[in-house]
């Protein structure tokens, strides 16, 4: 017979039951000493969470660095233009939008896949250096090496040039329809993001005329304000209305060489007259069944390609991307492709890159062999390592990027860049 107590329990039952349930508590599990590998997911991390959402369409797609120039973009796919319609009118709003990052005075490289024939092709829209840039020139200006910043340090522009010659060669809509979304948001302004206002904070080293735009009086424009740019929209419309001529050669181009000349540059309207965006060869590897191409030198693209090579040299099999063992391996071959870089990217007119080598498995190979299990702060070039890069140019890095996909799978990847913030023409040297 079962009797339930009626009565507290005294401290010494009490005392006896936690003895009693202790004792038939499990005892401490053994500590794990199995080897986690340094190429497994650490436990802590979830792989869908650390992964951002795939986004598809069915009809085309689009990605930009703001969401106002993939609206533009959608938009031109929307009303039946293709891929590269649709990359322009993102490049020439992306350079009203993200202004210290790239613009009419900037640069662009870009690929293309063309559906119908499996083909892709490179566009460096990049400029050249002025006739009149000389060691000479620069000697005499008391200058021993190349000025990182002010109106000496400047190039053509040619971002431009590219917008105009993929149209030309692949585009359905004129170079003026393309830039009218830009046109517009340059003349009737949009408001500032938290993430420009952010980069605007620092403006001391803007000129008057960028301070006026970016800083009005003083103070840098705070997220939630608008931002206007007329001077912008007017140069964007008379390029649009003319074509690319009116900056290489016309009164946009004369209106930055009057600027920069005042300034001290060698750039002339001459330059600006002899230049063209080129169509060239990609260069590409194989990694994992796939051709990976990217614009060849003077881009910076070759950097990528060697990384994925000495990294496809290390093995991928068993390899998690988020695993600290791939973080350090790609981290260290990143290391080596920038020394390559360093030493070989420069004009493929003058200086071409010995590409073949540069990505030859065989080499690659020999350069994933340097990396061990410890970091290493520094990497010379692989070979003909005796290049002086002491006074390599250190711009920020400020650069831009969109792709658009169309119905027929038509693609474009871009970028457009001023390589430092505000490039170098409207910052005082």
């Amino acid at each position: 017979m079962i009797r339930l107590l009626a009565r507290p329990l005294t401290l010494a039952t009490s005392a006896l039951i936690l003895i009693a349930l202790g004792a038939c508590e499990p005892a401490e599990p053994e500590p794990d000493t199995t080897e986690v590998s340094p190429y497994e997911t650490p436990a802590d991390i979830d792989p869908p969470a650390a992964i951002r959402p795939e986004v598809s369409g069915v009809h085309g797609a689009v990605v930009a660095g703001h969401p106002l120039a993939a609206a533009a973009g959608y938009e031109v796919l929307r009303q039946g233009g293709n891929a590269v319609d649709a990359a322009v009118t993102m490049a020439a709003v992306l350079a009203v939008v993200r202004p210290h990052m790239n613009g009419v005075g900037g640069d662009a490289f870009a690929l293309f896949y063309d559906a119908a024939s499996g083909e892709v092709r490179a566009l460096n829209g990049s400029g050249r250096a002025a006739a009149l840039a000389t060691p000479e020139f620069f000697a005499e200006r008391e200058h021993e090496s190349m000025p990182g910043s002010g109106a000496l340090a400047v190039t053509v522009p040619g971002a431009v040039s590219a917008w105009a010659a993929a149209l030309e060669r692949s585009g359905t809509i004129s170079l003026d329809q393309a830039l009218r979304p830009a046109v517009r948001l340059a003349e009737e302004g949009f408001v500032a993001t938290h993430t420009l206002a952010e980069d605007l904070e620092d403006v001391s080293g803007l000129n008057e005329a960028g301070q006026s735009i970016y800083a009005p009086g003083g103070e840098a424009l705070r997220a939630g304000q608008l931002l206007r740019n007329p001077a912008l929209a007017g140069a964007l419309r008379r390029i649009g209305t003319v074509g690319p001529g009116a900056l290489y050669g016309g009164e946009v181009g004369e209106a930055l060489v009057e600027f920069l000349e005042a300034e001290g540059s060698p750039l002339r309207i001459e330059d600006f007259a002899a230049h063209e965006a080129d169509w060239v060869t990609p260069a590409g590897v194989d990694l994992l069944g796939r051709r990976i191409y990217t614009v060849p030198p003077n881009s910076q693209g070759i950097a990528v390609l060697q990384t994925l090579g000495i990294a496809a040299a290390l093995g991928l099999e068993g390899k998690s991307s988020l695993s600290p063992g791939m973080m350090h391996e790609l981290l260290e071959a990143r290391k080596l492709a920038f020394a390559d870089r360093d030493r070989w990217v420069a004009d493929p007119e003058t200086d071409p890159a010995p590409l073949d080598r540069l990505l030859d498995p065989g080499y690659l190979a020999e350069r994933a062999a340097l990396i061990a299990d410890e970091a290493v702060e520094e990497r010379e070039a692989g070979f003909d390592d005796a290049f002086d890069d002491d006074d390599a140019a250190e711009g920020d890095g400020d650069t831009v990027y969109l792709m658009a996909v169309d119905s027929e799978g038509n693609a474009v990847s871009w970028i457009q860049s001023l390589f430092s913030s505000f490039g170098s023409g409207l910052v005082d040297p």
